[in-house]
Parts: C-alpha cells; sequence; structure tokens
C-alpha cells in the first residue's frame, strides 16, 4: 500500500515538473532523500522480535499424524510449540520421511526410508504457544511391507 501511495506522489511531481521542471525535479530528490533517511533511521530490523532466533533443533514435532489425501498425496499434521519468550514463528522448513518399518519394531534404524520431501510452511506461533502446522506431501507411489511410519524433522526456522 505505501508503494502505491509513493508511486502516485511521484506521478503527481512528474506532472508537476512539466510546468516547472526544477520545482518538480527537486521535490522528487526530497522525497528520495527522504524515504532513504526514513528508512535507515527506522533501523534494520523491519518488524519487531525479528532479530529473535529460534534454532531449528529447538523444535520438536508431536503429534505426527498421517492422512491419506487426493491424487496419491498425504496431509500430514504435527505440533509445534514456539520456545521463545518475544519472537514469532512465521515459517517452517519442514522434512517430512516416509518410513516402512517391521511390525515389531519401535525403533527407525530397523526401517527403510521410501521418500524425503521438504515443503516450507508460514505459520504465525506466537511466544510459548502451541499450534498444528499442516503440510501436504506427495511421495513417489509405494506399497508398505509392514508399517507406514512418518517423521517430522525442522530444518529451517524464520521468526518476526
Amino acid at each position: 500500500m505505501h508503494w502505491a501511495l509513493l508511486v502516485i506522489i511521484v506521478i503527481a511531481l512528474l506532472i508537476a515538473s512539466f510546468k516547472d521542471l526544477r520545482f518538480g525535479l527537486g521535490a522528487l530528490g526530497a522525497l528520495l532523500l527522504a524515504v532513504v533517511i526514513f528508512y535507515f533511521a527506522s533501523g534494520a530490523t523491519p518488524w519487531p522480535g525479528s532479530a529473535t532466533q529460534i534454532s531449528a533443533s529447538s523444535l520438536e514435532p508431536s503429534n505426527v499424524i498421517a492422512e491419506q489425501a487426493y491424487a496419491g498425496s498425504y496431509r500430514v499434521t504435527s505440533r509445534f510449540t514456539n520456545p521463545s519468550s518475544e519472537g514469532h514463528i512465521k515459517e517452517l522448513a519442514l522434512k517430512v520421511r516416509t518410513l516402512d518399518c517391521p511390525q515389531e519394531s519401535d525403533e527407525d534404524s530397523s526401517c527403510t526410508v521410501i521418500a524425503d520431501s521438504t515443503s516450507r510452511v508460514t505459520t504465525d506461533i506466537p511466544p510459548g504457544q502451541t499450534q498444528d502446522v499442516v503440510v501436504v506431501v506427495s511421495p513417489p507411489a509405494f506399497n508398505i511391507a509392514g508399517v507406514a511410519r512418518w517423521r517430522v524433522t525442522v530444518e529451517d526456522v524464520r521468526t518476526r
């Protein structure tokens, strides 16, 4: 919205410069100088709390549920808690791993990896709160010999 206002002002100044070239160009230069000064004076962080960093290793998914969706894709839902006291989680890069495990095994080391996919998910998790995050993955067609398991890991976190 700010850009639209800026474009309107620039167009008005260009029209004004047809009548008096020095006035139009001087006003345009002053406007550009004011925008640059305002940009640098406002600081390097565009949003409050954007300097807050949350490491990917501090986010552990819980309640991972995979449901078959349309055209061979799966809807994987996992719950995340924001451990920060200041920053909102705005985006997560999630790695979803599909495993084929023997029924009697509880360990992932005895499982076969069927597919890995990475997706970026836009979300808004306030500090100290928990929310479900949904990602749709489309692994290649596969047959499960044992039990299908889904593992979700966080590869990157973006905050504001």
